[in-house]
């Protein structure tokens, strides 16, 4: 491989382990937060907003990781899918 390409490899491997930390721990995730934008790294919850960039980069800046290597995803309540509010 070139350097470059180590480079991206190395990047996608890990929000590849990140995103397998977070599908591991959905049900926390879930329970915790809702209709947020959680950044990963690290195999823990670096950042949480409303905007999926500026959790990607409070969690670059207090990893030291490229923004490129933070997973990002959003948490949705399921009351935001289906509109119902049960109380």
């Amino acid at each position: 491989m070139s350097p470059l390409s180590d480079k991206i490899h190395c990047r996608n491997a890990l929000r590849w382990e990140n995103s397998q930390w977070a599908r591991e721990h959905a049900t926390e995730l879930y329970q915790q937060y809702g209709d947020v934008w959680v950044a990963i790294a690290d195999k823990q919850v670096m950042a949480v907003g409303s905007d999926p960039v500026g959790v990607r980069k409070i969690a670059a800046r207090k990893t030291g990781q490229l923004t490129a290597e933070i997973f990002v995803e959003f948490i949705e309540s399921g009351l935001t899918i289906y509109g119902a509010n049960w109380t």
